[in-house]
């Protein structure tokens, strides 16, 4: 008798760990989109802070 029962996986088993990894595929893809336009933005607006600082004479 084996240490570890032996068993195959069923369909439903298949299907579903399939759909799991999908799902974490794309969750993982629309979180680094969202994180570089996030990003992004606030690169935006500090540089334009940056340059609204420069302009008022506040940074030395």
């Amino acid at each position: 008798m084996p240490a570890v029962p032996q068993s195959v996986p069923t369909d439903r088993g298949i299907i579903l760990g399939t759909l799991g990894l999908i799902i974490m595929a794309v969750l993982y893809w629309a979180l680094s989109r969202w994180m570089d336009k996030y990003a992004e933005r606030k690169e935006r607006e500090l540089e334009e802070e940056m340059k609204e600082l420069e302009d008022e004479g506040k940074v030395y």
